[in-house]
Order: structure tokens, then C-alpha cells, then sequence
């Protein structure tokens, strides 16, 4: 058995249907996504009737969504909108290395909360406002922490620093911002229909 990283693999052999899931294995954080059909995996020549099979591996999952009922063994094209792509070129899913503070009352919290949430979805990101806003899991207490005369106002990435900072500067609030030592981060968004999550290694393991 070989094993290559899943988006180099991708980037030399574009999937070629019929491939279909056979199975899917979930053991703490490793996701395996076994896949049958043409293989394309080996080279772009390969006979159109000859099948094969490899195992997609996704190890260090993290934050994300699979619906499995959407994977069916009987969809030939079940790779269709399959991809694996580096967490440098995903700006929203990068580390949490800002934090942002204001020195006064927001006046308008729901503007910035609409702005970050907004962004989020036009994005097509995993996450929502409340994941980088304080307290925004409720509006209310959001509301309530940032109308304060000081308060964390948010963490999150470059994207979500710049937006914060830019509608408080509208809204003529005064802040800081200060850089923390983030975790580190997922190195892949991989994304399968209409699940998508990230994860620390993507590759497939490949019969010799």
C-alpha cells in the first residue's frame, strides 16, 4: 500500500467517474472514505472498465459537518464536488490569532454582528458570527458585553480582525487590538457535497 497527500494526488489525477463510496469509517478523529470505480488515482490512461479501489484518509478532524445520508453506493458520480484545499488559501478558517477590545459602547452591535455574519455566508464558511464575536451565542448577551464601556469584542483571523476593526471605526468606537500565539491550525478544508470540514492530514492510501 501507498500513501500520497490527497490534494497533490487530486492536482495530478482529476477524478473520473464511475466512482462510487463503498463505505465510510469514523474512529475518534480519522475519518476513511473508501472509494471504488475507475482508476483514475493511477494513471490518466487507464482502461475505462477497469476498476479499482483506494481509501481517502482524513486524520486530526476538527471543526465541520458530514451527512452521511447523502453518501448513497450507488451514486456513480459521488465525487463529483469533491475537494481538498489548503487552509492558506481559506482565509475564514485560518487561526484565531486577533483579539479585539473596545475602550467604549458600541452603539450599534448588530450592524457589526450582520457584517461578520454576512461575510461568513457569502464565504460559505463552516462557521457562524458567534464563533469569533464574544457571547454572540446570544444576541442578547453579545449586545449586553459590547455596550459596555470595555470589552472583548472578538477573535478571529485577518478577515474577521479588518471587519471588526473597520465598522468600529465607523461607528467611531475606540479599540485596540492585540496579536495572540494561536493553536495550530487545520492545514486542509475539504469539502463533499455538501458536508465539509477541516482537518490536520488528507491523503489516500493506494494498492501497490
Amino acid at each position: 500500500m501507498k500513501r500520497r497527500n490527497l490534494m497533490d494526488l487530486l492536482a495530478d489525477r482529476p477524478v473520473v467517474h464511475p466512482t462510487r463510496i463503498d463505505a465510510v469509517v469514523w474512529r475518534g478523529r480519522q475519518l476513511t472514505i473508501h472509494v471504488r470505480g475507475h482508476r483514475w488515482w493511477a494513471s490518466p490512461y487507464e482502461d475505462r472498465h477497469s476498476e479499482g479501489a483506494i481509501s481517502l484518509v482524513f486524520n486530526g478532524l476538527e471543526d465541520g459537518r458530514l451527512f452521511t445520508d447523502e453518501l448513497q453506493p450507488d451514486d456513480d458520480e459521488a465525487l463529483e464536488s469533491f475537494e481538498v484545499l489548503p487552509v492558506s488559501d481559506v482565509p475564514w478558517a485560518q487561526a484565531s490569532q486577533w483579539s479585539i477590545y473596545s475602550s467604549g459602547p458600541i452603539a450599534e452591535p448588530l450592524v457589526l454582528f450582520s457584517k461578520v455574519h454576512d461575510y461568513l455566508h457569502q464565504t460559505q464558511a463552516l462557521f457562524g458570527a458567534d464563533r469569533f464575536l464574544n457571547q454572540a451565542t446570544d444576541l442578547s448577551r453579545f449586545v449586553a458585553t459590547v455596550q459596555s464601556s470595555g470589552a472583548l469584542v472578538g477573535q478571529g483571523p485577518t478577515p474577521i480582525r479588518d471587519l471588526i476593526c473597520t465598522e468600529l471605526e465607523r461607528q467611531r468606537v475606540p479599540h485596540n487590538v492585540v496579536q495572540t500565539v494561536p493553536d495550530m491550525e487545520a492545514r486542509y478544508l475539504v469539502r463533499l457535497g455538501d458536508s465539509a470540514f477541516l482537518c490536520q492530514e488528507a491523503f489516500a492510501d493506494l494498492p501497490d
